[in-house]
């Protein structure tokens, strides 16, 4: 993840660097975040 200029936030697959890069605003992840932390995706596969 990386902070960018215009307050957008860009994230990245490092297992797959050139897959492309996905952009949240600030909002957005901490949302997400939020989510991780409550277990909303504690049921997905991770492999």
């Amino acid at each position: 993840m990386a902070p960018l200029a215009n307050g957008t936030i860009a994230m990245r697959n490092s297992k797959h660097p050139d897959a492309g890069v996905v952009f949240f605003t600030r909002a957005e992840m901490a949302e997400w975040i939020k989510g991780c932390k409550a277990g909303e995706f504690d049921d997905l596969d991770t492999q």
